[in-house]
């Protein structure tokens, strides 16, 4: 059997290098004395001893042993080194963002050493094809975290990161270990190739932190449904189907999107829809409420979307050079509007990449992970052609590999005033600021109130403080929901002085 790999690996020595730990029980001690929850420590820390046993030759069945004993352990770093965790562990801004990196790196350093072994043993039968399985098992599993850790913080997707996956799975499917069992990770190997690939589709620089990690964890319980054919061609207008080629650096494409026939080097067709029908089946045996909480059915909604959705609404776009001033987050966009930039906290100076009646793009000078998040509101003063302040809702975010930040943002429709509320029926008298969007300066005629996310509930009723007066509002239709805010329609229920 002949399959040609492309695939990275590091240059090797033959130096005996005596930092290198080749002893596999010394090497679990040190492993298992690790301090874990110091993240940024424990990561350099396995990052510095990888590296060198990358560089120096060794024998494939000693460096699988060591390799598997490293990837126990990287997998605890990952779990913990996601949004969630990271907040709450003891870290200043600068610190996160190393770890962040570094994390990526540990992901990637590790699927190198198991590429070695891919390389050196792709050919092999015997005994032999037993360590090119769990070679190619590491391999796929820290790639695919790679990517998934590259989504979760809204970063770009490390280079050939696709490629090598799509050939990991050639050389998979010429052995004919599609269907083998799951390893220590719970995942077979088609498992986690199905599950980073469906996940590059649910448009992930525009979900909210922690969402890609959820996403991910939920693909993987779908993925052995997950059927991939030979060829470009598919049935009726592709739902449920995406079209693969094995030989470029690029994610799965939608076929409902394409046209056919679409030109690819080696092409292939991934089936989604049995796994889809399962998201569906486990959603009818849901509750009503059950239904509507439920990640399938966000799932079903990306993966199973309209004819052209995604495209029609996205208005032409046209360069632009300006510099704006940004106020981000509810508080800080209640101070601005009350007593302007210079006590609503700390405003940044962005730049604006391009724009169209829709939105913006504008660029972060710098890595901002915890300082933007995809679903807050933010808003942009007046200059820089600008007469007015404009709020808006950044829509995703993208972290570049030139340490800058991207964000997308969609325009608020109406001109917002600083108002405050309280619970009518709690006993915390504490009052909290919410945007006020009357009904004159929207285009459907309908005020809405902007408040943090988690106080809606239906009929909740709250007390408006604007200017002098205490106005009672019961809460109607909800019409703005993301992660960071809520905005919804309101009925006022009386009113006193």
């Amino acid at each position: 059997m002949t399959t040609s790999l492309i695939l990275t690996v590091p240059e090797q020595h033959d130096l005996a290098d005596p930092t290198v730990e080749r002893n596999p029980r010394r090497l679990q001690r040190w492993l298992d004395e690790l301090p874990i929850m110091n993240l940024l420590a424990s990561v350099r820390l396995v990052g510095d001893a990888l590296e060198p046993l990358n560089e120096q030759r060794v024998p494939p069945l000693e460096r699988l042993a060591l390799l598997d004993a490293y990837r126990v352990t990287v997998r605890k770093l990952f779990m913990t080194g996601g949004p969630a965790g990271l907040r709450q562990l003891p870290m200043g801004k600068t610190e996160r963002v190393q770890a962040i990196e570094d994390l990526e790196r540990l992901c990637l350093t590790l699927a190198g050493g198991y590429k070695i072994l891919v390389r050196a043993l792709h050919r092999e039968t015997g005994n032999q094809a037993d360590a090119l399985l769990r070679s190619l098992q590491g391999a796929m599993e820290q790639l695919a975290l790679a990517l998934v850790h590259s989504y979760r913080y809204h970063r770009p997707v490390p280079p050939f990161v696709f490629l090598e996956m799509h050939q990991l799975y050639r050389l998979v499917r010429a052995r004919g270990w599609l269907e083998v069992p799951a390893d220590a990770s719970g995942v077979n190997l088609s498992g986690h190739y199905h599950a980073a690939l469906l996940l590059s589709l649910c448009d992930p620089f525009h979900l909210p932190d922690g969402m890609a990690d959820h996403y991910h964890r939920s693909l993987l319980r779908y993925a052995a449904l997950v059927r991939i054919l030979p060829g470009a061609q598919w049935n009726g207008k592709g739902e449920g189907q995406c079209l693969l080629d094995l030989q470029s650096d690029s994610p799965p494409r939608l076929c409902v999107r394409l046209d056919a026939p679409v030109e690819a080097d080696e092409p292939y067709r991934m089936d989604m829809q049995p796994a889809l029908d399962a998201m569906h089946r486990q959603l009818l045996a849901m509750t009503g409420e059950q239904r509507g909480q439920a990640v399938e059915a966000v799932l079903l909604r990306i993966l199973l979307p309209e004819m052209g959705e995604g495209d029609a609404r996205r208005a032409p776009r046209q360069a632009d050079d300006r510099t704006l001033e940004v106020v981000m987050g509810l508080a800080a966009v209640h101070g601005f509007l009350l007593h302007g930039a210079k006590d609503a906290g700390p405003a940044h100076s962005l730049r604006v990449v391009d724009s169209s009646e829709q939105g913006m793009r504008l660029s972060w000078p710098r890595a901002a992970p915890g300082e933007v998040a995809v679903g807050d509101i933010l808003a942009t003063g007046p200059g820089a052609g600008q007469d007015t302040t404009r709020l808006g809702l950044v829509r995703w975010v993208r972290s570049e590999r030139d340490g800058s930040t991207d964000l997308g943002v969609e325009w608020l429709a109406g001109r917002a005033s600083a108002v405050r509320y309280r619970m009518a029926d709690a006993t915390d008298p504490a009052v909290l600021p919410c945007l006020f969007l009357p009904s004159a300066t929207r285009p459907d005629g309908n005020a809405i109130l902007l408040i943090p996310a988690g106080v809606w509930q239906q009929d909740q009723r709250l007390l408006l403080e604007v200017g002098s007066r205490e106005v009672h509002v019961r809460i109607a239709r909800r019409v703005i929901e993301t992660a960071c805010i809520e905005g919804f329609e309101f009925a006022s229920s009386q009113t006193s002085h």
